[in-house]
């Protein structure tokens, strides 16, 4: 009874370093999320008024989301958000780069 009480709480506290190194890390959610949205807003300071209003209102909602899933700890979905923003920043980029 011990020894599975004993793996249960070993079991808890690696997944809880786990979810920690994953939200934290070099390459982790918080960090990834903090360029992003630092890029975002430098694309939109740049070149305001060349981008189309739903490419920046969906992204704008895709950190909703990952925030949302962020609080929640769905980490799986914050990923999946995380990588659309990434996208939707690079089609962003490209877009102002065309434009200018």
């Amino acid at each position: 009874m011990l020894g599975t009480i004993g793996f249960v709480l070993v079991a808890f506290w690696t997944g809880k370093l786990i979810q920690w190194l994953d939200l934290l890390g070099k390459r982790g959610l918080k960090s990834r999320t903090e360029k992003a949205y630092t890029a975002l807003h430098s694309i939109l300071a740049s070149t305001p008024h060349k981008f189309v209003r739903p490419e920046v209102a969906s992204t704008f909602a895709l950190f909703t989301d990952l925030q949302t899933y962020l609080d929640q700890r769905s980490y799986a979905y914050a990923r999946r958000s995380l990588g659309l923003i990434e996208r939707n920043l690079r089609e962003l980029q490209s877009h102002a780069s065309v434009k200018n």
